[in-house]
């Protein structure tokens, strides 16, 4: 009876884990970049997520603690979700977002755009790069 229970447990787990998302990553401490379309789970810790321009994402659940995404200009997204703590997601400014938050210490962090005279376009900078502001002369 027992082992009936345990392998039903785990069965149900797995179809819990791959039910949450089109895209499921569950990992430990990998780094990912991509194109991704409709809904991109990961599960694990220490994880690094990269979503590259053009992709269309309904949501992007998260299970576990410590990941980080960086989401890049033009890319489609709905819903964030947490189901852990310290987890990042780094979205280009301006992006609305629904999110739900079970844990403490998630962020979204929106990045600042900065109009670049070369290119004739916004410009969003790399994660943890610092935009500096020239200082007023005037008293």
């Amino acid at each position: 009876m027992r082992r009936r229970f345990t392998v039903v447990f785990a069965l149900g787990l797995c179809l819990l884990v791959a039910g949450c998302a089109e895209t499921a990553f569950v990992t430990h401490g990998v780094t990912r970049t991509g194109k991704f379309f409709g809904e991109v789970g990961v599960t694990g810790d220490n994880n690094h997520l990269t979503i590259e321009s053009e992709s269309k994402i309904l949501k992007l659940s998260f299970i576990g603690s410590g990941n980080t995404v960086m989401i890049e200009e033009d890319v489609t997204i709905g819903k964030v979700e947490f189901w852990g703590s310290n987890n990042t997601v780094s979205v280009p400014a301006g992006a609305i977002l629904r999110s739900t938050e079970v844990g403490r210490n998630n962020k979204i962090t929106y990045r600042p755009s900065i109009w670049s005279e070369s290119e004739g376009e916004f410009q969003s900078p790399q994660p943890g790069t610092s935009i500096e502001r020239p200082q007023s002369t005037e008293p």
